[in-house]
Order: C-alpha cells, then structure tokens, then sequence
C-alpha cells in the first residue's frame, strides 16, 4: 500500500496515510504503532539509518550489496536475481554495477 501511493505522500500527508495502513494490516498492533510513532524511536532509528547511509555514500533506493559488492537500482526482478546469483556463485549474466 505504501510503495502503490508514494507519488501522494507528502511530509504532511506521511502520518495519515501510515496510520490508515497501520490501521488495515490485521497482523500490526494500531496501539503500538500509535505509541511508537508518539515517542522519539522513529527519529533515533531514522538519524541513525541516515547516519549509516552518509557513511556507505548512499543517496538514492535501491542500493543493495552483495558480498561486499556495491548494486545501486535494479531495473527488474531479473537484474537482482542475477546479482544475487553470482554472488553465490551461480552462472548468471551480471546487473548493471555501479561503483563510486
């Protein structure tokens, strides 16, 4: 639900739209998320994720690596499929790699 309404989400449309999908998922609790979101854990995860991404010199999504192997956007399921399988070490055609 998130991902299908992104283009609408807006910093002030963000809390409404999270909570009606917090509130349609059966299998979240709406309390806790409510209480969750009421206190700061979201801001000390969100600085420390943003933390980490500066660190890793990451600026867009999605940026996946595989065996210390930098990936950044993957057109298709079959793009990272590929990545995925020669990582393992599988025979594949590679994805698009883009290293900085």
């Amino acid at each position: 639900m998130l991902l299908s309404t992104q283009s609408a989400i807006t910093s002030e449309s963000l809390a409404t739209i999270t909570a009606q999908f917090a509130a349609s998922d059966r299998r979240l609790d709406s309390a806790k998320y409510e209480e969750c979101m009421a206190g700061n854990h979201p801001d000390s995860r969100l600085n420390a994720d943003l933390a980490a991404g500066r660190l890793l010199d990451i600026h867009s999504s999605p940026v996946v690596f595989l065996n210390g192997r930098r990936y950044e956007g993957f057109p298709d399921e079959a793009a990272l499929s590929n990545a995925i399988k020669l990582a393992v070490g599988e025979s594949a055609e590679p994805a698009k790699e883009i290293d900085k």
